[in-house]
């Protein structure tokens, strides 16, 4: 597996872990780069639901953009969410990545899965399970990756 194919599906896995973790906040901020770039971002939030959302352009011409939701659920003890991105160069080069992801507060595991589309359309993904001092990674391609709390 190439550095490249491993850094993809890790990105992919972020994503998907990043969706449960959506902040329950309401808040919007913008910043400017001292060479001309921008970026801007918000959180609303409506009862035990939030979405976020952001952007951002590089100073030679480069966006990305992305958003998550996430979902407490009280009475099942879940959390659950989604979230999608983005990103196209300056070279017109453009990737795209999707995840989502649940845990649920009873039992302490939770679950995810993510991908990524490079620019050439090849998509990288993997599906996650993580709680109870052990995680395991399922790469799209089959292979899988388990770690153990000692």
């Amino acid at each position: 597996m190439s550095k490249r194919t491993d850094t993809m599906r890790k990105i992919a896995l972020i994503l998907a872990i990043a969706a449960v973790a959506t902040p329950l906040a309401t808040q919007a901020r913008s910043f400017s780069g001292p060479r001309g770039g921008f970026a801007s971002g918000s959180v609303t939030r409506t009862g035990t639901s939030a979405t976020a959302t952001g952007s951002a352009t590089g100073a030679r011409g480069g966006t990305a953009s992305g958003s998550a939701t996430g979902t407490y659920n009280p009475r099942q003890g879940t959390v659950t969410g989604t979230a999608s991105g983005s990103a196209t160069g300056a070279n017109g080069n453009t990737a795209t990545a999707s995840g989502s992801g649940s845990y649920n507060t009873s039992t302490g595991i939770a679950t995810g899965t993510g991908s990524v589309t490079a620019p050439s359309g090849t998509t990288y993904g993997a599906t996650g399970t993580a709680g109870q001092g052990s995680a395991t990674v399922t790469s799209n391609s089959g292979k899988t990756k388990t770690w153990t709390r000692p």
